[in-house]
């Protein structure tokens, strides 16, 4: 099974060593996106260019929404490399806008969640290729522990906009 397939369950060789191994490519070339998002932005934030950017800030992400668009609309006709390289261009673009908009933030909060983010999605890539299993069986779980995540923050927000009125 090649890294170019389109619909690996439908192949006669699609079996659970040539799904893993289109997995593992499919989410390395993901965790390249997210490192090159964050590359972007660090470099413009600490070139200092955020202000000079931040005009421009909502056409990035016009741009990536335009990019995301595209790849939805051309995967069926586009080359697998074509494909990468408007994913590529879409990370870029990303960390272009959060270039722009990292200085509105605090700071060290924005770069722990990058950080954290990164090492998240890459701990379960390689738990799953060093285990050769996948993470499916903790998808109830994890769907719920979401659930109660969004309804903690939502609710800390609330309380945190009662007391302080």
């Amino acid at each position: 099974m090649g890294l170019y397939d389109r619909d690996y369950s439908q192949l006669e060789d699609a079996t659970k060593e040539g799904v893993q191994s289109f997995s593992f490519k499919v989410y390395s070339w993901m965790s390249c996106g997210l490192l090159t998002t964050t590359l972007v932005a660090y470099l413009i934030f600490r070139l200092e260019l955020s202000a000079s950017i931040l005009p421009f800030a909502l056409f990035a992400g016009l741009i990536c929404f335009g990019i995301g668009m595209a790849m939805q609309g051309l995967f069926e006709r586009v080359s697998a490399q074509t494909l990468m390289g408007l994913m590529l261009a879409y990370s870029a673009f990303e960390g272009v806008f959060f270039g722009a908009v990292l200085p509105m933030f605090h700071v060290e909060t924005v770069w722990s969640a990058f950080l954290v983010g990164g090492l998240m999605f890459g701990g379960a890539v390689l738990y799953g290729r060093m285990t050769r299993s996948d993470l499916t069986s903790l998808g109830s779980i994890l769907r719920y522990a979401l659930i109660g995540l969004l309804v903690t923050t939502l609710g800390m927000f609330v309380l945190s906009f009662l007391l302080f009125v």
